[in-house]
């Protein structure tokens, strides 16, 4: 059991990415520690329109931030709870972009076996207005199956979330 207020970005427990991790969903960002800080008791993860040299995918014109855990795990019937706030939904400044809170697990052979469960995707080229909660796994045969559900508002992505 751990809780996290961000006082200070804790690097035992997180670790900011520098990868374009996402590029098999064809994302456009390339993921950059300099977008990761902490403030006011907020993880705060910015996308950027610039020019990057991404390692080993080459140069992409967004970037963004994203934080790994480290050594953190739950188990069946422990709760976890989490607020995010997600800024307005303009098409002109964020179309693309897909603000999301998920988790993997690292064991089981490799994904989807291992599971991942993504309690907040908005995929704000799609529809800034729903958000999609899923659940990936492999099927008895080992294949790739999901669970999912969107939730729509009449809210923008600007909406405060409390799962």
């Amino acid at each position: 059991m751990w809780e996290e207020n961000f006082d200070q970005l804790n690097t035992d427990r997180w670790q900011p990415e520098q990868s374009s991790y996402g590029d098999g969903n064809g994302e456009r960002q390339c993921y950059r520690p300099e977008n990761v800080t902490v403030a006011g008791g907020k993880l705060i993860l910015t996308a950027r329109h610039e020019t990057y040299s991404c390692p080993r995918t080459g140069t992409r014109t967004v970037t963004s931030g994203m934080v790994r855990s480290r050594g953190l795990s739950f188990s069946p019937g422990q709760a976890i709870e989490f607020r995010v706030k997600l800024t307005p939904a303009d098409p002109d400044d964020q179309a693309g972009l897909w603000p999301a809170v998920w988790a993997s697990s690292r064991t089981g052979d490799g994904w989807p076996r291992g599971g991942e469960m993504d309690w907040l995707e908005v995929m704000t080229a799609e529809n800034p207005r729903r958000s999609m909660h899923s659940i990936h796994y492999a099927d008895p045969s080992a294949d790739h199956a999901l669970k999912h559900r969107g939730a729509y508002s009449t809210a923008t992505a600007a909406m405060m979330l409390s799962l």
